[in-house]
């Protein structure tokens, strides 16, 4: 008897890191041949908000990275944001979000992401302090939740 509470306590140990081990599947990386950085011009990202729904869209940026597919969605708000939404075939139906921001000294900004949940890597596009655009690699599990929690 007075092994009972010992020998449970191991087995419930046991099986809560196999299910632990069973959750934390590895997912592939989408973009592992392309570079961590690339740049990106301005009239490339503009390129995007003269696209209607269900148009095929291509982004070519620079390392030899272009981004082609269908959008999904081209949305403005508040008479000075539009997001367009457009997916890929060539990325396994990775979708590029890219936000494009009209600010009232009438400069835009621009902020987007390239996002597969079933992959491990993806793209944020970032505006250095030269005021260049790049898409940067991340790792999705570090930024983005799993919603099945």
């Amino acid at each position: 008897m007075k092994y009972l509470v010992p020998l449970t306590v191991l087995v419930l140990f046991t099986c809560a890191a196999v299910n632990a081990q069973n959750n934390n599947v590895v997912k592939p990386s989408l973009f592992k041949r392309f570079p961590n950085q690339i740049s990106c011009n301005y009239p490339e990202l503009d390129k995007a908000f003269g696209t209607n729904l269900s148009q095929q869209a291509n982004l070519s940026f620079s390392n030899n990275f272009s981004f082609r597919g269908i959008v999904i969605s081209n949305i403005t708000r508040y008479g000075n944001m539009q997001t367009v939404l457009i997916q890929s075939k060539d990325f396994s139906d990775a979708v590029l979000s890219i936000t494009k921001i009209t600010l009232p000294n009438g400069q835009t900004t621009f902020k987007g992401r390239i996002v597969n949940t079933k992959y491990a890597d993806g793209y944020e596009l970032k505006k250095d302090a030269a005021g260049n655009y790049q898409l940067i690699k991340f790792e999705t599990d570090k930024l983005l939740q799993d919603c099945k929690q």
